[in-house]
């Protein structure tokens, strides 16, 4: 079982957050007072917990919520508030000894350059002890394998 976030619980409902960019900027005004970095933050803490509620196998595409970040867009990447809400989460999830996906699916359909997780944090993981998988989540099957070559070197 592979367990991922897609979306955030709210007190009005849920708020997908692999769906669309404006979906997320209209979720940070209307439920964090405009503030990305506590929609962040919420969507960190509830993936940190991915393990402990789903029991899953593997933790998928840890840092989705930077789907539609490109050149940091909704928010940057290297902001204390969004690698200290990264860590946590990653500390906690790697206390369970469960493999991290990397997924490359993002990339195969042009969303994004770089996996799940960004090179950064695998190589974060990595340091910590952590243990990957490949996945390619692909739709096609043109894209099965996507870049597994380059990113197989980096487990």
């Amino acid at each position: 079982v592979i367990g991922s976030v897609h979306y955030l619980k709210t007190d009005c409902g849920y708020i997908p957050v692999d769906e669309n960019p404006e979906i997320l900027i209209k979720a940070a005004k209307r439920h964090y007072n405009g503030d990305m970095y506590i929609l962040v933050n919420d969507y960190y803490e509830t993936v940190s917990r991915v393990v402990e509620v789903t029991k899953a196998n593997i933790i998928g595409h840890f840092d989705l919520i930077k789907k539609f970040n490109r050149e940091g867009c909704l928010f940057d990447e290297s902001d204390p508030r969004y690698t200290t809400a990264v860590k946590k989460a990653l500390d906690r999830l790697l206390t369970y000894d469960v493999p991290f996906e990397i997924n490359t699916g993002a990339i195969s359909r042009g969303y994004r350059n770089d996996p799940y997780p960004s090179v950064e944090w695998i190589s974060y993981i990595k340091d910590h002890g952590g243990r990957f998988v490949l996945s390619s989540d692909s739709h096609s099957t043109e894209t099965l394998c996507f870049k597994f070559p380059e990113y197989t070197k980096m487990m």
